[in-house]
């Protein structure tokens, strides 16, 4: 599809101006309708008849050559007498022509259809054609011919009157739907421009809103967001320099593989591959005969784990008859216990009565023979029983150190008072007895532990 007749349409409109449409149309009103002229031609010809035939014998030197050949065409014969020809106002005014429509799917300039204009031309010349066979046999030729040429450049001019009107008025119709169509671009763009300057108007309200909101915020609430927020962008900022780091290490190991995907480097790389898969099935087959004899070795320790799993269930039963057999022992022992400190009640109260006799002995000795009673009993005092005392201490230093959770507790004939530590009978100073105890102790740590030995 050519653009030229769109293109001359366009260039035909830029030329298009009001002021020459109006001049254009009152020249039209100043000039006199074709029908007005072609009336008061026909009655000139028939005042001055006898003058056109006396001029009619006498051919003249020049003559104008008929109108059908002006257009090519052959002279028509002549016709019968007929009535006078009908005039061409009324035959213009009497035709329908069709109208055209155009809107935005049809385009008269673009489609060739059948204009008013040419349906108008080819009324006019149906009707010239006709009133030159009419006046043909009555009129001279001579007067035939100056008439008919003004006759056809009025009608030339009334044809070109026409065209212009109509390019008056498919310019008009253009403008008007360039018109209505800048309205609907003005229509849209009103709209468009009120949502926005409502959703502007919404914004600032709210962005008013909000600037109220934190006016109204003390300046301490407005200093701690502050902070937080250069908090966050710091935040932000090492992340960021996180990502550009990660950026530049992801494009360098992605041009590390751009020159390994080279074809030299996809080559090295290939034979690499199969070297490194070589020495891999080396492996494999090393790494097998290994898992062979480890597994041949692993089913061993299995079954020695099973026979060492009987023997500890064995050894679990003997255990447990040790074990009851030490509880027996224990509350054996528990028995010797209450039994030795029944006996060493018995012995302490024993001593006592000794001690007892020994005094009331010693009072009768000094009863007999005279002397002071100190002094007797001073003299019958048996000496202190060292020996027993360091003997007693070692016993007991020697189970605390086996036993240390194990705290036997004095026995009767050992008590403690201001004086010092009463033992069966004998007062002995505190510094004494903890230097005894201290000896005692450090005997006992050097001592070995015997095998077998439960602590009791």
């Amino acid at each position: 599809m050519s653009l030229r007749p769109a293109q001359e349409l366009v260039h035909e409109s830029s030329k298009f101006s009001l002021r020459q449409f109006f001049e254009s149309q009152a020249a039209q009103a100043a000039i006199r309708s074709p029908a007005q002229l072609s009336n008061e031609g026909f009655a000139a010809l028939n005042t001055k008849a006898e003058t056109a035939s006396s001029l009619a014998l006498s051919p003249p030197a020049t003559t104008a050559p008929p109108l059908p050949a002006l257009f090519g065409r052959a002279p028509p014969p002549a016709p019968a007498p007929a009535s006078a020809p009908a005039p061409l106002g009324a035959s213009l005014t009497g035709a329908t022509l069709p109208q055209p429509t155009d809107n935005k799917f049809t385009f008269s300039r673009l489609v060739p259809v059948t204009t008013p204009i040419q349906v108008q031309h080819q009324i006019l010349q149906k009707h010239q054609q006709q009133a030159i066979k009419d006046v043909a046999d009555t009129k001279p030729t001579g007067l035939q011919s100056s008439s008919s040429g003004e006759v056809m450049r009025l009608k030339a001019q009334v044809v070109t009157l026409n065209e212009r009107l109509a390019h008056a008025n498919a310019n008009l119709s253009a403008t008007s739907e360039s018109v209505v169509r800048g309205n609907k671009a003005l229509t849209t763009e009103r709209a468009q421009f009120h949502s926005k300057y409502a959703n502007l108007t919404k914004k600032l309200e709210e962005t008013q809103a909000a600037l109220a909101e934190a006016e109204a915020l003390p300046k301490e609430d407005v200093v701690k967001n502050s902070k937080l927020l250069n908090a966050k962008v710091l935040e932000l900022q090492v992340e960021n320099e996180k990502l550009v780091a990660t950026r530049a290490e992801l494009t360098e190991a992605l041009a590390r593989a751009e020159e390994a995907a080279a074809p030299g480097a996809i080559d090295a790389r290939i034979s690499q591959t199969q070297e490194e898969l070589a020495a891999l099935q080396t492996k494999f087959t090393t790494l097998s005969a290994q898992h062979s004899v480890l597994l041949s070795d692993k089913l061993q320790l299995e079954k020695d784990i099973e026979t060492k799993g009987e023997m500890l269930l064995a050894a679990e039963s003997n255990v447990s008859a040790v074990n009851e057999r030490v509880e027996e022992l224990e509350s054996t022992a528990s028995g010797l216990r209450e039994q030795l400190g029944a006996s060493q009640v018995e012995v302490a109260q024993t001593d006592h009565l000794i001690d007892e006799l020994d005094a009331k002995l010693a009072a009768a000795r000094a009863e007999a023979t005279g002397a002071p009673q100190g002094v007797e009993v001073e003299a019958s005092r048996p000496a202190l029983p060292v020996a027993e005392i360091k003997e007693y201490l070692r016993k007991q230093a020697f189970k605390n150190s086996r036993n240390p959770y194990y705290k036997e507790p004095n026995p009767e004939f050992i008590t403690k008072d201001g004086a010092g530590v009463h033992f069966r009978g004998h007062v002995i100073p505190h510094d004494a007895w903890n230097s005894m105890e201290r000896e005692a102790q450090a005997w006992a740590e050097a001592q070995p532990i015997p095998e077998g030995d439960m602590g009791g």
